[in-house]
């Protein structure tokens, strides 16, 4: 009898710990660039730049809810989330379970990266050709170039909740106030525009209406300044805010309408594409942490790649 109570007894101790060990246990906390600040601790909080030191916690308050219909589909694309969204803020956590490499292209780019002592990437001299005399426009993720200080706040005019279908409805925070674009523009006087959104109307509109708005900030670059005009490709996610598929349908259309209607000073550039996987997603180790928003790596990836593109050495 004693011994079969010792061994009941031994059969019951592991499962107690085991238990015990679980009672304990958290899920990882995510960290994310939410289009206003950094809260990544592995990178500390973005740089002010010159004269920004507001501008970070003024873009937090103005947030657009995001809907899942589209106004016009020619036919079936993947289901978007019901739940209301907007890239401005924390999103939920990546839903891509699995590894998958970054692609052959990319590696082959990132081995072209400069670090400094401590590790960390700097801007690299053909990179820097690059930003000079040019001007970056557009949401969160183009917000990401100045927040992580690889280019200059004084090239960047973008914000959080910044879509083609709102532009010119906001004025963003640049150097310390609130200047629309084409005052920018007009001060600036940009060698280069790239044109980068639309992750905030991918699921508020459809392809045509989202086309039909870029029109408008195409035009008012053109008419106020003298600047080579590259719509960027809207970057792939590893998130459930909406499909990769989906995406790839509105930079296939925005593609398209710039060929049909602009002949010349503008050009659709997709240099995005070097940042997904081989499953059609944003590739792992590259978002800061909510699937959508970039890490510095891939950033000065992109900008590697613009420069193959523009053919700049």
């Amino acid at each position: 009898m004693k011994r079969r109570w010792l061994l009941a007894l031994g059969a019951l101790l592991p499962v107690s710990l085991l238990c015990s060990c679980f009672a304990g246990f958290k899920p990882t906390e995510t960290h994310a660039f939410n289009g206003s600040e950094l809260i990544n601790t592995s990178f500390g909080t973005p740089p002010s730049g010159v004269g920004e030191s507001s501008s970070y916690s003024s873009t937090t308050s103005e947030t657009v809810s995001s809907t899942t219909s589209e106004a016009t589909v020619s036919k079936p694309e993947e289901s978007v989330p019901s739940s209301s969204q907007n890239t401005g803020g924390q999103q939920s956590v990546p839903i891509n379970t699995h590894v998958l490499p970054k692609s052959a292209e990319y590696a082959k780019l990132a081995m072209q990266l400069s670090t400094d002592a401590a590790g960390n990437y700097i801007t690299t001299g053909r990179e820097k050709k690059l930003i000079e005399n040019s001007l970056f426009v557009g949401d969160s993720i183009c917000r990401g170039y100045s927040a992580y200080d690889i280019v200059s706040a004084k090239n960047v005019y973008a914000a959080g909740n910044v879509g083609a279908r709102n532009f010119f409805e906001i004025e963003i925070p640049y150097y310390g106030q609130r200047q629309n674009y084409v005052t920018v523009l007009k001060s600036q006087k940009p060698r280069r525009v790239f044109l980068s959104m639309g992750i905030n109307d991918v699921n508020m509109t459809g392809k045509e209406e989202f086309c039909e708005n870029y029109r408008k900030i195409i035009n008012a670059t053109l008419e106020n300044s003298d600047a080579a005009v590259y719509v960027c490709a809207i970057t792939p996610i590893d998130s459930d805010f909406s499909s990769n598929s989906r995406i790839d349908s509105f930079n296939l259309a925005l593609k398209s309408f710039i060929s049909a209607n602009y002949p010349s000073r503008v050009r659709f550039i997709d240099c995005g594409y070097v940042l997904k996987n081989s499953d059609n997603r944003l590739a792992a180790g590259l978002d800061s942490g909510d699937g959508i928003h970039l890490m510095p790596e891939a950033y000065h990836v992109l900008l590697l790649k613009i420069c193959e593109t523009l053919g700049i050495n």
